[in-house]
């Protein structure tokens, strides 16, 4: 868009600008429909009530420039224009486009009503800067003749910021808002935000205009902009919390950024809106030094409760937080043995007597609890336990006790998103169901408070996890005693800080209305979103919120619902991102795994503990893939990276201590992955591109069978190694990868007998233990390898394989290799199953997370007409997300099935929720010939996969049998309740 620039007024003299040493200038420039002001940094022109052009006048990067012409945002007054189900869509409270929850790029948006060229336009000088008004303005569809804009903009005496505000009136009810939008950015901007604890926006996603409106998408109004030399913050400084929101617009040319000021809900009266203030500014540094402004200020606010916060120095040792473990005095102790106690806070889920979820607000501790509290403190750990800030069931027993309905005051409108829902209200709600409460009321914050208090000296819990304690905002309850809107959770906070003075707190979310109290806000990305957005956060994660919250501010990301391989890289990554703790689940299968990523998690939490890492903060701009610095007890640096394959930390001396990778299939690394069989001579082969891998210092292993040559584009897809045998799958990397190829394999132990796809091959020839002359073979790509050097057994007909109470081991799915430890837990049920004479036993295979729980029986077959036969039972039908069940010969899966859950197609509302899904509780029989291998060895497995979460899984096994089968035909059946046996029904897994 052309300006056309007509005068310029000195705001300052020149005598007055030579004797300020602080900026404190001002110059203004009118055009036709526009202005041009000057702060000491910068130089901004809006125009039509946005910021169309930005300049640094320290470098001369020009950030925005006005022939972009690129200004299809949202701006101006926002109005319910008779349609408040069009404003609800644009507040989207998280525009990720990850789960197509942007709003495109271009679009309309009818309820922002704005200048247009015909509007009335007047502007003129103020105290060093400029009013400037449109009368007039439009939707894109409908003019409002009457309707006003006014922006104000100034440079702030003394900081040289530039600072803006807005106010707009309609002579109709429905105004919500004000944006003055920043567009026109280059490219080439990076934006820093403090979402889930922070995130860095750049061009490389699709055009989209992204919002973040509400916890924990948008926690602090600051944004840190980097651009090609320098950077920019724009943010605001409310101390009364008023509610607002992130705009974010790439068009795929250039971004628009905006801070939306909001009325209170609900918006149908309101005729006028004026925002808060604006404040924006160009900064030498990165986005750390963009926001130092902002930080600087929160701190001023809050300085007295920050320091609070500090005054529980156990807490500031604290670097695990560990919430899931198995609690015996014997784990406690190898705990105690793995992680320095007072570095380590225990968290407990379920520590109240009530179901999870049911019967709040009461806080009767559970059965064994305060014994438990004790237990720990006697190791020397501390103790946190979950309580809850906002949540009642509606007229519970301790609710009708207490008479807490009456000072309960409901979210009557949950989210400007959900605008248009039926707002709530007691008597509307259902007995027992639960209900978020609004703090406004000093009532319920005196209530909650005590309750704190009480429960902390009943148990001896060292802290509290504040659950809901970050769902902040204004829920449609107007002013109450003076406050309004988030004024209620920055009063509740203070309230527990200044009350329960010596119990630090954690709190799911962590906006900057409580953030003053907080010192391990909870991050739980595992759950949010799918695994696309978190491939997303493990690269672009940054640590806002530590650093604008901090020092003693550290997200925590824990360990429940991330048992699958893809999640513990997740919380990990995340984690170090965002300046976070380190976390463990302390089972002993997890303390005594020796491959695969629990090896490095706890490596990484005892660097984190015994070095007492901490994120450290510089001004300076970072390069592109430096995550975050952190620093040791000595003053040490170490540098997390993070790109699209690789996460790293380097050490002080520049080399790695951990590593994660993916999208890789060969590397070349200092570091090892314990119990890979193809790496040597700084090398690793064999990746899978799709799996994520975690590399710890050491040497290579020397597996029994290693791999020194390998084609590109084949994976290693299976290897575990026993007494008796070694399995060694390999297969293509998808469909582009080699059919056939060479391999070179070494072993290191002597073998009797190898099979390749069941097919015998020469052994490795050599003498002694080994290693033995190289075996090069030409193979086809898949290709399983059995390598045996123990006892084969030779089971009769209807004989049990192996014994009753053989341990079992734990096959990573990811990687296929041992995780280490034993699955040692033998619990035998019996059962009757139609065509067998007796109940037959069948023993519990769960548990395995991020694994198979696998049981192997190396076994030879009778003759021409044996059959392998084995049932298996699914006994859980209403919890968790179900198991599969496999079947594997020579380390091939030759047969599956999922239990469940599937959704019931029958499923109403009203009926019992347990119902919404159909499970598979009928016992199974499969039967596979195997007469072809008669006289050979084969390794038959069967494995329990519970889709990577341990929750209920209940699956049961018979020990396979040999069975005489002369039609050598496969079978797979299943007996139903009703006494049928009909064939196997097997569905998409859910």
């Amino acid at each position: 868009m052309p300006i056309h620039l007509t005068r310029t007024l000195a705001v300052l003299s020149a005598s007055l600008i030579a004797c300020l040493a602080l900026a404190q200038q001002a110059e203004v420039t009118m055009g036709e429909r526009s202005f041009t002001i000057r702060s000491p940094r910068l130089a901004a022109t809006v125009q039509d009530g946005v910021i169309v052009g930005l300049r640094s006048l320290a470098t001369g990067e020009v950030h925005a420039d006005p022939a972009t012409a690129d200004v299809a945002i949202p701006c101006g007054m926002g109005h319910l224009t008779g349609d408040p189900e069009k404003a609800a869509a644009l507040h989207t409270p998280w525009g990720t486009q990850t789960m197509n929850q942007n709003i495109e790029a271009g679009s309309s948006f009818p309820t922002m009503h704005h200048p247009h060229p015909d509007s009335a336009y007047e502007a003129r000088r103020i105290k060093r800067g400029v009013r400037a008004t449109w009368r007039g303005l439009t939707n894109g569809e409908t003019q409002f003749p009457d309707e006003t804009l006014t922006v104000e903009m100034w440079v702030e005496q003394g900081s040289g910021q530039l600072l803006y505000r807005a106010s707009a009136s309609s002579p109709d009810g429905g105004v919500y808002g004000l944006q003055v939008p920043l567009a026109n950015l280059a490219s080439s901007h990076r934006f820093y935000v403090p979402s889930f604890g922070g995130v860095m926006y750049t061009s490389d996603m699709s055009p989209a205009l992204i919002t973040l409106i509400g916890q924990p998408f948008w926690e602090a109004p600051v944004v840190g902009i980097e651009g090609a030399e320098g950077s920019l913050g724009l943010w605001i400084e409310d101390e009364q919390f008023h509610p607002q929101g992130f705009f974010l617009n790439w068009s795929g040319t250039s971004f628009s950024v905006a801070l939306e000021s909001q009325n209170l809900m609900p918006f149908e009266d309101h005729t006028s809106a004026d925002s808060v203030t604006w404040r924006l500014d160009g900064f030498a540094g990165g986005w750390v030094d963009a926001m130092t402004p902002y930080k600087n200020w929160y701190a001023s606010v809050f300085a007295e409760e920050l320091e609070a916060r500090a005054t529980n120095t156990w807490a500031d040792r604290i670097r695990i937080i560990v919430d899931h473990f198995d609690k015996t005095n014997e784990a406690y102790r190898e705990i105690a043995a793995n992680f320095d106690p007072e570095t380590v806070l225990f968290h407990e889920w379920n520590a109240r007597a009530p179901v999870f979820d049911q019967d709040h607000p009461d806080m009767e501790p559970r059965e064994g609890y305060v014994e438990r509290v004790a237990a720990l403190k006697r190791h020397g750990f501390h103790t946190m336990a979950y309580v809850n800030t906002y949540c009642v069931n509606y007229k519970s027993p301790v609710y009708q006790r207490d008479g807490v309905g009456e000072f309960a005051l409901p979210r009557t409108i949950r989210s400007f998103w959900k605008y248009m829902m039926p707002r709530t209200r007691l008597e509307d709600l259902k007995e027992g169901q639960l209900v978020y409460l609004d703090p406004l009321p000093a009532g319920w914050r005196r209530y909650h408070t005590d309750m704190m208090i009480e429960w902390n000296s009943a148990t001896g819990t060292d802290a509290n996890y504040e659950d809901t304690g970050g769902y902040v905002g204004d829920f449609g309850n107007g002013v109450i005693d003076g406050k309004f809107g988030a004024q209620g959770s920055v009063a509740m906070f203070q309230e527990l800080q200044t009350r329960n003075p010596t119990i630090p707190m954690a709190s799911e979310y962590c906006p900057d209305a409580i953030a003053f109290a907080v010192r391990w806000p909870l991050r739980f990305q595992q759950v949010w979103g799918v695994d696309r957005t978190r491939e997303w956060w493990m690269e672009r994660m940054r640590p806002v919120s530590a650093y604008i919250f901090g020092p003693q501010h550290r997200p925590w990301v824990p360990t429940i619902r991330a048992e699958s391989n893809f999640l513990r890289h997740v919380i990990m990554a995340c984690s170090d991102s965002l300046g976070g703790m380190a976390q463990f689940p302390c089972t002993a299968a997890d303390l005594r795994a020796t491959r695969g990523v629990m090896v490095q998690m706890k490596q990484r939490a005892q660097l984190f503990a015994a070095r007492q890492l901490k994120p450290v903060f510089t001004p300076e701009r970072l390069a592109d893939d430096l995550a975050c610095v952190y620093e040791d007890e000595a003053g040490r640096q170490y540098r997390y990276y993070a790109d699209a394959n690789r996460h790293r930390m380097v050490g002080p001396d520049g080399k790695s201590l951990y590593e994660r990778v993916a999208g890789l299939n060969q590397l070349r690394t200092d570091l090892t992955i314990p119990g890979w069989p193809a790496a040597a001579d700084g090398r690793i082969m064999g990746l899978d591109p799709d799996i994520h891998y975690a590399l710890v210092p050491g040497s290579h292993d020397r597996t029994k069978v290693q791999v020194t040559e390998l084609p590109e584009g084949v994976r290693i897809n299976r290897f575990y190694e026993t007494d008796d045998f070694t399995v060694l799958g390999l297969a293509p990397v998808g469909d582009d990868g080699p059919a056939q190829g060479q391999i070179t394999l070494l072993a290191n132990a002597k073998f009797g007998q190898v099979l390749i796809n069941d097919q015998p091959v020469d052994p490795p020839v050599g003498e002694g233990d080994g290693p033995f002359e190289p075996m090069t073979l030409d193979v086809p790509f898949p290709s399983t390898f059995v390598f045996i050097e123990g006892r084969v057994e030779a089971p009769g007909l209807a004989t049990a394989f192996g014994e009753r109470d053989q341990i079992a081991r734990y096959i990573m799915l990811a990687s296929g290799l041992d995780r280490g430890g034993e699955f040692t837990r033998v619990l035998i049920r019996p059962w009757e199953v139609p065509g067998e004479e007796a109940a037959l036993d069948f023993r519990y295979l769960n548990l395995g997370g991020d694994a198979e729980t696998t049981l192997d029986y190396l076994v030879r077959v009778p003759d021409a007409t044996s059959a392998l036969n084995v049932y298996l039972r699914n006994a859980v039908d209403r919890y968790g997300n179900g198991q599969i069940g496999r079947l594997y010969i020579n380390g091939r899966p030759v047969h599956e099935y999922s239990a469940g859950p599937w959704p019931n197609p029958d499923w109403e509302e009203g009926m019992d929720k347990y119902a919404k899904n159909i499970w598979d509780n009928d016992v199974h029989r499969w039967r596979i010939p195997v007469g072809h291998l008669a006289g050979q060895p084969i390794l038959v497995s069967i494995a329990t996969d519970g889709k990577g979460s341990n929750n209920a899984d209940n699956l049961w096994w018979t020990r396979p049998t040999f069975v005489a089968d002369p039609d050598q035909q496969a079978s797979f059946v299943q007996f139903t309740e009703d006494g049928q046996t009909i064939e196997e029904q097997p569905r998409e897994q859910q």
